[in-house]
């Protein structure tokens, strides 16, 4: 075998593990437009109307209020990131002045029902307008990923707090986008319900429940029994809390738990001993 022969198999197998690689893993770091908990992320907040309920955007307490909010569970996940030495900074109409971080859009679909009409949502954000306007909004902004956060003027008593949509999900969409309801449970949108459905955009699940459909399962019966029993304030488990004083206080703890499945600890007791899966980050 000449010398020439030999550099041509050792490029073609270089060339294959490397497609093989590109087909099995290449999708496995993407994570989506949210990426990391870390850097910078911008949060765009969009008061949505559907085919059942509309904002009425003249009256801007609505929006001063939801703006509060946001403050507090952006504060909420950069402080507990930094707890696990860990770096992430949260742009968002609250505290830039970027109009493009705030905007209304009425949809035709239905957002608020049972079952949500998600593809009118990802025609929006994957138009042509959105799509130039992100591009340039991360550019100019200098930020990594994005997270999308729809407000929806759900009546009291509405069943659901919110629900969110990320890129480990099996439709694997690439845009994180949370549905969060104004009211529900006659209790009005609080900073941890938002704060909860902003760690999934970045692979926290669950930990109230196990995975449905076991298409990504991240959390086991026995640990979801387990939190049950001790009661358990982590902000994955329960988002509701009487300690509270108001609905921008988050007295929800960050555990070891979820600074594992948000890639700042590569190992956590619980992890082990409940036979938890891992994280996005180390697959």
């Amino acid at each position: 075998m000449n010398k020439k022969f030999r550099s041509g198999i050792v490029i073609f197998v270089l060339a294959l593990l490397f497609i093989l690689l590109i087909l099995m893993g290449g999708r496995r770091h993407r994570y989506g437009w949210a990426k990391e908990p870390k850097g910078r992320i911008a949060v765009v907040t969009i008061m949505a109307g559907d085919a059942h309920y509309k904002w009425n955007t003249d009256d801007e307490k609505d929006i001063y209020y939801f703006l509060k909010i946001l403050k507090s569970a952006c504060n909420y996940i950069e402080e507990n990131v930094a707890r696990y030495g860990g770096s992430i900074e949260f742009i968002h109409s609250g505290n830039c002045d970027d109009k493009r971080l705030i905007k209304n859009k009425d949809f035709d679909a239905e957002l608020s029902g049972e079952v949500h009409d998600t593809e009118a949502v990802d025609e929006f954000l994957n138009g042509e307008e959105m799509t130039a306007e992100r591009k340039a909004l991360m550019k100019e902004q200098k930020c990594r990923g994005i997270i999308y956060l729809f407000y929806i003027n759900a009546p009291e008593g509405y069943p659901y707090p919110g629900t969110t949509y990320m890129w480990m999900q099996p439709s694997d969409p690439e845009d994180e986008f949370s549905l969060l309801y104004a009211h529900m449970k006659n209790e009005e949108i609080s900073a941890a319900i938002v704060a909860h459905e902003m760690l999934h955009c970045f692979g926290l699940p669950d930990l109230y429940a196990q995975d449905p459909d076991g298409s990504y399962p991240l959390v086991t019966k026995e640990y979801v029994t387990h939190l049950k029993e001790i009661d358990s304030d982590d902000i994955m488990f329960s988002v509701y809390s009487g300690r509270a004083r108001d609905r921008y206080e988050i007295p929800q703890s960050f555990s070891d738990t979820d600074a594992y499945f948000a890639g700042l600890l590569r190992k956590c007791d619980d992890a082990e001993e409940f036979g938890l899966g891992k994280p996005i980050y180390f697959r």
